[in-house]
């Protein structure tokens, strides 16, 4: 997963679309990764090699828009549910 991280750099840089796809295949996991316009990095690893790329890619968009939810809040207090 940590040799995936050195890879955002790189799509970013020639893909304007925050999902940035499969990072880094390796024998047991398939790392994908999703940089948002705040360049915060999302990245998701999963076992299973049957995933598609529109799967994850809608997993990521979720947890991107749960993220935005939570720092936007004003009322919410770092820590707290």
């Amino acid at each position: 997963v940590h040799g995936a991280l050195d890879i955002f750099d790189e799509r970013v840089a020639t893909q304007p679309d925050p999902f940035l796809g499969l990072l880094y295949p390796s024998v047991d996991h398939r790392v994908f990764g999703y940089m948002t316009s705040s360049r915060l990095k999302l990245v998701a690893v999963t076992a299973d090699d049957e995933v598609r790329d529109a799967e994850v890619r809608q997993v990521l968009f979720q947890l991107h828009r749960h993220v935005v939810d939570a720092i936007s809040n004003p009322f919410h207090t770092p820590g707290q549910p």
